[in-house]
């Protein structure tokens, strides 16, 4: 492009003509030349308006006739070093203002630990000051610090100043390991404010070291101040201090770990309780704090001990580092010690760490004190366990509980996950109780009102070599042992007559059974003609498509019916060994199933990744009436390896009890292809059966299973909200935090 200037390009008449000039801080012949030119647009008033042209499609000049005349003198434009601003920059702007100023903790005496008392007996603007130093005593069962011994009548954190103060903490979140990192808001009231940070070590709480530098506020603008932690999990005072050094507020952070980075911050997501995540962490940090200082709840903390399954774990857990165990026993007074397992072999790395669990144990816990909680290795308990003091003392021994699942690599929050009252299902699920109490049943009144674990799990599933194990690989037992399956039944949906054929010889090797077959193809003559082949004629019965399966199973005799797909691979020869022994362990089940795999082709490669395992409540519908809806989520990261209780198993692959589903009353009405599983599974649900899904045994799905989002029952009996109890109370609830 030509940097040569027309002779008649007047600025001034330019800017004014065309007012996006100015918008782009330009100089007007700069704008000009790089695009008033190309836009067709005049130089001036007076100059002819120029036709639109393109950079690279200008036309060479043509060549003069006759004697140049002279020519008028060239204004080169040099080109600017950097572009101008986008923004124009606020009258009135000091940049200056906005930079907050460092005081260098090592260089002063304040990089030495101070007692509380000497951070009591600072100069501070009133009393209220010392709040938090006396919460924080209290904490640790330490003298008062002081002139701090009065009990607070309002909040024992003193989080007021920094929420609704001249400062305030925006946000605040774990930006790395060791570091927490606050984003502040102050005026002209709080400039030149200084902000410190301490906090204490496990072994001498009284002791406070400075957890990094302090932050001098701006004057203008939020400020960014980066807390040095000294302990991951420890509570961190924090002190704003005027120019002159008087103390005007000190808060007390007593769960760090709540932030979103830190090891609880699914805790904080999973019981925010207002639109801004930080005021609801104060809240739920001064609630906690409360609870453990017992202003609410009963007289003595409820949990007495912690076990953990020593099965998988390899020592990098958060739960056996040993901040989290200094911390655990410095703050709330509870060790960790194994879980013995009947029969259970010990690896040599799970060996060490119940060597080193016990050297820290000398006895093992007293169960009979108070409340046990059993956490797999991948977990650690949540601060409403450890503070609680709610929790019933005749809980039987290992009941469920509710838990949340997060992301083992950012601890990113990902699920709540409230299991079916009653036993826990296996050891990979935490479990709470009272030893001597008994087992749990389905039938107790006393659920526990409270998440009380974390575990971290990977945020995507094992490569597909493990992924398509017929056996998941972390899972405690492996296939069942073959069974006699009895008499069964089996409902196929046949699409594919090479397919067909194949699923046909993996089911009878498995079961000798009759066989009813849905014709869904296209090409019915080649499936019938392939079931011919197979079974023989008359060895097989056709129905039609929409057949309800209720009536299938009352022209039976069998003892089990099985639902089957011909898209459906059973990797593992026992699956229905494995779905009958799930049934023989659950008189109260009326149907089994397990986690499928879709398998699909993109792009030349094969791609794994879970389709179903079962259908959960999902949602609360006030469209027409009060309705419970459902859905079908990814139950592969909060459920990878357990047994678990749904509402309804997805058809393509089931196994029931066939004299169940024989006495279930027919519908009213049709009932759509979409609806019908969950359809029946809420008939079985309202008749008092429940049904069981597992992930430790996989199946496989040819194709994309498309899962749905929503589902909404079908008939007005599941309107009413006195049947939601009952339902909740026997299935497991999926919730996500994302």
């Amino acid at each position: 492009m030509s940097t040569v200037l027309d002779a008649a390009f007047d600025p001034e008449w330019y800017v004014a003509t065309y007012p996006d000039v100015a918008l782009t801080g330009m100089d007007p012949a700069e704008h000009y030349q790089r695009f008033g030119r190309m836009l067709g647009r005049q130089p001036s008033a007076d100059a002819p308006k120029p036709r639109p042209i393109l950079p690279h499609l200008q036309p060479d000049p043509a060549p003069a006739a006759g004697p140049a005349p002279a020519a008028a003198p060239e204004l080169v434009i040099p080109r600017p070093t950097r572009p101008g601003p986008i923004i124009d920059r606020p009258a009135g702007f000091n940049a200056a203002a906005t930079v907050p100023g460092t005081v260098l903790s090592g260089l002063t005496e304040r990089a030495k630990p101070q007692s509380l008392s000497a951070l009591a007996e600072a100069p501070h603007a009133d009393a209220g000051v010392l709040v938090a130093l006396n919460t924080y005593a209290r904490l640790f069962g330490l003298p008062a610090p002081g002139r701090a011994a009065a009990r607070p009548a309002g909040s024992m954190t003193a989080f007021e100043p920094f929420q609704t103060g001249t400062l305030r903490i925006e946000s605040l979140w774990h930006e790395t390991t060791g570091a927490l990192r606050l984003r502040l808001t102050g005026g002209e009231g709080s400039a030149g404010w200084m902000l410190s940070a301490f906090q204490a070590v496990p072994e001498k709480p009284d002791q406070m070291h400075p957890a990094g530098d302090t932050l001098v506020l701006p004057a203008e603008g939020p400020a960014l101040w980066d807390i040095a932690l000294v302990h991951p999990l420890m509570p961190v005072l924090v002190q704003a201090s005027a120019p002159d050094g008087t103390v005007q507020s000190i808060a007390l952070l007593a769960f760090p770990s709540l932030a979103p980075g830190g090891l609880h911050g699914a805790e904080a997501k999973a019981l925010q309780r207002t639109a801004n995540p930080v005021d609801s962490l104060w809240a739920l940090s001064e609630m906690l704090v409360r609870e453990k200082l017992g202003k609410t709840g009963g007289n003595a903390a409820s949990l007495a001990g912690i076990r953990v399954s020593l099965q998988g774990a390899t020592g990098a857990e958060p739960l056996f580092a040993a901040p989290t165990l200094d911390w655990l026993d410095a703050l709330f007074g509870l060790s960790v010690a194994p879980l013995d397992a009947p029969g259970q072999t010990l690896t040599q790395g799970e060996a060490a760490l119940r060597d080193m669990l016990g050297e820290r144990v000398l006895s093992r816990p007293d169960d009979t004190g108070g409340v046990t909680l059993s956490l797999p290795g991948c977990g650690v308990p949540t601060l409403s366990v450890l503070v609680s003091r709610r929790l019933d003392a005749d809980l039987p021994d290992s009941s469920a509980a509710p838990y949340l699942v997060a992301e083992e690599s950012n601890l990113r929050p990902r699920w709540m996950v409230t299991p079916a009252q009653g036993p826990a299902s296996d050891p990979s699920q935490p479990s709470i109780g009272m030893a001597g109490q008994g087992m749990a049943t389905e039938t107790d009144a006393s659920a526990v009102p409270i998440p009380v674990a974390v575990l971290f799990r990977p945020r995507n599933p094992p490569h597909p070599t493990r992924l398509m194990l017929p056996t998941a690989p972390d899972a405690a037992e492996k296939s069942a042992k073959p069974a006699k399956i009895g008499s069964l039944q089996v409902i196929l949906t046949a699409h594919d007559p090479a397919r067909l054929e194949e699923l046909l010889r993996n089911v009878l090797a498995m079961a000798k059974a009759e066989v009813t077959v849905r014709l869904a193809g296209p090409d019915k003559a080649a499936l019938r003609a392939c079931l011919d082949g197979t079974l023989g004629t008359g060895g097989w019965r056709e129905t039609a498509t929409g057949t309800d399966l209720r009536s299938l199973a009352a022209d039976s005799d069998t003892e089990w019916l099985l639902t089957l797909d011909d898209r459906v691979v059973p990797y593992d020869p026992q699956t229905l060994s494995t779905l009958k022994a799930m049934l023989d362990g659950a008189p109260d089940a009326a149907s089994a199933s397990c986690l499928l795999l879709a398998e699909r082709v993109v792009k030349k490669s094969a791609v794994i990744s879970p389709a179903v395992g079962g259908l959960f409540p999902s949602r609360v519908s006030f469209s027409s009436a009060p309705a419970l809806g459902f859905n079908e989520p990814d139950t592969f990261q909060p459920l990878p390896s357990a047994d678990y209780a749904v509402v309804a198993n997805a058809l393509p692959l089931s196994l029931w009890r066939r004299a169940v589903l024989a006495d279930l009353p027919m519908p009213d009405g049709s009932v759509p292809d979409h609806a019908a599983d969950i359809q029946l599974g809420l008939d079985a649900l309202d008749a008092g059966y429940r049904h069981l899904c597992t992930s430790k045994v996989r199946a496989g799905y040819l194709g994309d299973y498309v899962r749905r989002d929503e589902i909404d029952p079908v008939g007005t009996q599941y309107l009413r909200p006195a049947l939601w109890e009952s339902i909740f109370r026997r299935v497991t609830v999926l919730r996500e935090l994302f």
